[in-house]
């Protein structure tokens, strides 16, 4: 999509993400690139010709985003390796406590 992409000179895909709400956004990265087409980019005609030539397939290929592993990795390393100890542990977030429990219960 980077010729799209570079093609979206007045901002629509930033706009149209940024108006998402995160269900919506969730039900769009669950779903295919059908679905994706007919309740997101033919939403708004600037979107609609941004994707014009790509297939239900191409959409459906489209990467959303998420956590990118590397910098996750970096971060860790980062924090293991300093000469002082992390102020977090990049370990212990909600969701890492949600499955273990707190130390306490361990």
């Amino acid at each position: 999509m980077g010729r799209s992409v570079r093609a979206n000179k007045n901002n629509a895909l930033i706009r149209n993400f940024a108006a998402t709400v995160d269900g919506q956004y969730q039900t769009l990265g669950a779903n295919d690139g059908a679905y994706n087409q007919a309740h997101f980019f033919d939403l708004d005609p600037e979107l609609h010709e941004l994707v014009s030539s790509m297939s239900e397939s191409d959409i459906d290929g489209l990467r959303r985003g998420g956590h990118d592993f590397r910098k996750l990795y970096a971060a860790f390393e980062a924090a293991r390796s300093a000469s002082r100890s992390p102020d977090r542990d990049p370990s212990q977030n909600e969701e890492g406590l949600r499955r273990r429990g707190p130390p306490s219960r361990r």
